[in-house]
């Protein structure tokens, strides 16, 4: 998917433009319901209420059948709001040993002093 295209067709949603994108450009490489209905909910978490009951429940279109319809409709319903930032927090990593730099000499006396043997402290850490 071609997200620089994606953020151009989310911010023509979003923002005043009376330009509507040609239909050439709407199309399985820039333009995904699912994805636009989630930037949506991050952009504004007021819309989320909207976004359910009207381009969930009641304009959904199985396999992006009329990608273009969905874009007018998406566009029609979503009020005009000005330009800001979209704030996006990735997750943390869920394996910490990776993050943990921990020698084997250090696991080793960890291990001795905790009367473990190397394995099971090594598996231990796994679960932390």
């Amino acid at each position: 998917m071609d997200f620089h295209a994606f953020y151009k067709v989310l911010n023509n949603v979003i923002t005043k433009n009376d330009k509507v994108i040609e239909d050439i450009e709407i199309g399985v490489d820039t333009y995904n319901q699912y994805l636009m209905n989630r930037y949506l909910s991050f952009y504004d978490p007021v819309l989320l209420d909207l976004i359910d009951q009207s381009l969930n429940k009641q304009f959904f279109i199985p396999n992006g059948d009329d990608l273009f319809a969905s874009y007018k409709f998406t566009k029609s319903v979503i009020p005009k709001m000005p330009s800001k930032k979209i704030d996006y927090h990735k997750k943390a990593s869920t394996n910490k040993i990776q993050n943990l730099s921990i020698s084997d000499e250090d696991i080793f006396l960890l291990a001795q002093k905790k009367e473990m043997s190397v394995r099971e402290l090594k598996e231990l850490l796994k679960f932390v």
